[in-house]
């Protein structure tokens, strides 16, 4: 199939820096968390803090600041490796790069992984094709607009021919963002409402973030160190503000995605 257009990360051209972006980003988290945690440790020991709280406290805020650094790297290589394509046949599709550059898990697979899909992203540059694996988008259900992207609800056919309903993140900032906007919006659902219908995951998100806090108020005074209630439900109330965690996450998310 010939190509019309080809739109991609508008930092991303013939020499890409996925890899470098990509790896270097998770060395980073992971060389953040260890200077963190280590300074905190030395910090506590040398001030004679209570060793429990203060090893809680600083096991919390690591957790957080990892999955808040690492949140923030998955959106940067989501942005660097989106693909879409459109066909002089008036075809769209979607892809991304690293779904066609698996090498299997541990850190040596990881590498790989990345390296291939940079050179996958440089290869497109050069020499625009469709690959097979690509999704074709048949029909847009929503846009929605969020802070830095924007989250599309489509109808695609899949690589094996199955029709399925996908979410898209879209990064703001790619070359011809506009004309990209038009081609979806042309390939939108006009039997829905003009005004797509609003996500509606906040009773999700109230309830898991209560169950959250209370759980966490129940782990806070069934420890050893507070002794309030029997240490006993320490560990389950532990695992039920965890799982409240979970959920809290997954409706966000769904949010976000305009689902």
């Amino acid at each position: 199939m010939k190509l019309k257009k080809v739109w991609m990360a508008a930092f991303t051209g013939k020499k890409s820096g996925y890899a470098f972006h990509t790896l270097g980003g998770i060395l980073g988290i992971v060389a953040g968390i260890l200077l963190v945690t280590v300074g905190g440790v030395v910090l506590i020991l040398s001030q004679g803090w209570s060793q429990v709280l203060a090893i809680t406290a600083l096991w919390l805020g690591v957790t957080v600041l990892g999955i808040w650094f690492a949140l923030s790297l998955a959106r940067r290589t989501v942005r660097e490796d989106t693909v879409l394509l459109l066909t002089e046949e008036d075809r769209l599709f979607h892809l991304q790069a690293r779904d066609f550059s698996y090498h299997g898990g541990g850190p040596a697979g990881v590498v790989a992984g990345v390296l291939d899909t940079q050179r996958f992203l440089e290869e497109l540059a050069r020499n625009p094709f469709v690959p097979q694996g690509a999704e074709e988008i048949l029909q847009v259900e929503s846009i929605r607009e969020n802070s830095g992207s924007y989250a599309v609800r489509c109808r695609v056919r899949h690589p094996n021919g199955r029709l399925v309903l996908r979410s898209y993140i879209l990064a703001k900032g790619m070359a011809d963002e506009d004309l990209l906007l038009r081609e979806l919006e042309r390939r939108w659902n006009w039997r829905n409402d003009l005004e797509p219908k609003a996500a509606n995951n906040l009773p999700g998100v109230l309830i898991s973030t209560g169950v959250m806090a209370a759980s966490g108020a129940l782990c806070l005074c069934s420890h050893p160190a507070v002794a309030k209630l029997p240490p006993q439900i320490y560990f389950p109330c532990l695992a039920v503000a965890f799982a409240a965690f979970c959920a809290d996450v997954y409706f966000l998310v769904r949010q976000r995605r305009g689902e």
